[in-house]
């Protein structure tokens, strides 16, 4: 786990992602491939629109993954719930089984303004190295995250509190 004397600007110093940092960006009709190395995690995704001022909230979930096209780079990758469910099917289906034994292409896509993402399992796989999962150890998703999304949990304790956050998955102070 991460020394929690460091700082989150330390956290994000320390770790040069794809983009400068942990999270992984998506562009329109680009894929990118990455291997799950976490379970699921639930974040209340927080939008204010800056003409109403109105507020809507909408579950996300993160994880931490091996960036395969940033060199095997540990990163965090948030998806909206209907990729979560493309992730679960694959997860549920007898051929594949848990995302962590495998590579997935995530393509995120526009149709009419309206924002997807396809998620398909990848053909070659290769084990996660004794380098990868030290690289891993080092990312804690709960202090990286909470910066920014005060409340999220593993998807575990989410279910087990009857799927809604509690107390402890809310993080304030960093």
């Amino acid at each position: 786990m991460t020394d929690q004397t460091n700082t989150v600007e330390d956290l994000y110093a320390s770790h040069e992602g794809a983009t400068g940092n942990l999270f992984l960006k998506f562009e329109v009709d680009k894929s990118r491939k990455v291997r799950i190395a976490s379970e699921p995690y639930i974040f209340d995704n927080r939008f204010e629109d800056k003409t109403t001022g109105e507020v809507t909230h909408s579950d996300k979930y993160a994880w931490l993954v091996l960036d395969r096209d940033n060199n095997s780079t540990p990163a965090i990758l948030q998806l909206p719930s209907g990729a979560y469910a493309l992730i679960r099917e694959l997860t549920l289906n007898p051929e594949y089984g848990n995302p962590a034994n495998y590579d997935i292409t995530v393509t995120k896509k526009s149709t009419n303004g309206k924002i997807n993402y396809l998620v398909t399992a990848s053909r070659t796989n290769s084990d996660i190295t004794a380098d990868e999962k030290t690289a891993l150890l080092e990312v804690d998703i709960i202090v990286a995250m909470s910066k920014n999304t005060p409340t999220i949990t593993s998807l575990r304790e989410y279910k087990a509190n009857g799927n809604k956050f509690n107390d402890q998955s809310t993080v304030w102070d960093i």
